[in-house]
């Protein structure tokens, strides 16, 4: 049978391991430790990023600097209302800068901000020649408000304001359309104007049999929009299933020609067509 004092011996070696006596200190040191080859490892990392990083920094420092790259052409693609000439003078690029040195997205950003244009691209093509390639609005019609407002197929008004009307361009009439909002370059906000560009559109699909072109384009009412074909044929059409609509135009076309002078009016708003003579 054991005595006191080895049972209290007992207890005694418990507590020394369950706290952690001298016998746990040497294993704390060398889980600390870290090998040498990752010391190693770690340091010659570092001399690789830092090598990458000078060398990257060298080589663009090096495309900047060098005359090889000097800009000696300036190419303009897309311009039909503005010059090349008027184009590179957006920019504040000129020739004899380097090629590498001139920010891209800059000068995108300067073209961009004329009126007229509606997206520009600009790349290097080595060794000296910085590409521009512009994407112009083009005027589909224009707004009588006492002058005449160019306006391109998604309603961005665009220069230049016009004394007399355009013969070539239909005129859209009736719209709630103010000079004091109209800004060049900007979205004129008009759901007249949209509706009435809408309907130039769909004519534009269908392709419609008349020799002459659309005149104008009546949006006072966009339920009852309407538009004036050469030779004075007026065409009621309304806002809704517009190329529906106009395709049946070409279908009583062949009746109807012989005696374009003597009609009134096309309305093809309801079921049956309605032809009003003179």
């Amino acid at each position: 049978m054991p005595t006191k004092s080895s049972r209290r011996s007992t207890r005694l070696k418990v507590r020394r391991k369950r706290g952690g006596g001298g016998s746990a200190s040497p294993r704390r040191k060398t889980s600390l430790r870290l090998p040498l080859f990752s010391v190693y490892a770690l340091f010659y990392l570092l001399v690789i990023v830092l090598g990458l990083g000078f060398g990257v920094w060298g080589i663009v420092s090096l495309l900047q600097t060098s005359p090889v790259f000097a800009i000696t052409q300036i190419a303009v693609q897309g311009a039909q209302t503005l010059t090349p000439e008027e184009v590179l003078a957006l920019t504040s690029v000129r020739k004899g800068e380097n090629l590498f040195a001139v920010r891209l997205n800059e000068v995108r950003r300067e073209i961009e901000r004329a009126p007229s244009i509606r997206q520009a691209t600009i790349r290097r093509v080595l060794p000296g020649t910085l590409a521009i390639l512009v994407d112009q609005r083009q005027p589909v019609a224009q707004v009588r408000s006492g002058y005449y407002y160019l306006v391109d197929e998604n309603g961005f008004v665009i220069p230049p304001v016009l004394e007399q009307p355009d013969p070539t361009l239909p005129i859209l009439e009736n719209l709630d359309f103010s000079r004091r909002r109209a800004r060049m370059g900007q979205h004129y906000e008009s759901e007249r104007l949209a509706r009435a560009l809408a309907l130039l559109g769909a004519v534009k699909q269908v392709r419609l049999p008349f020799e002459g072109r659309v005149q104008s384009v009546d949006a006072q009412d966009v339920k009852q929009l309407s538009f004036l074909v050469e030779p004075g044929v007026r065409v009621r059409t309304g806002d809704a299933g517009l190329e529906n609509k106009l395709g049946l135009l070409n279908e009583v076309y062949d009746e109807i020609k012989g005696e374009l002078d003597r009609i009134k009016y096309v309305d093809l708003r309801f079921e049956d067509i309605i032809i009003k003579y003179k």
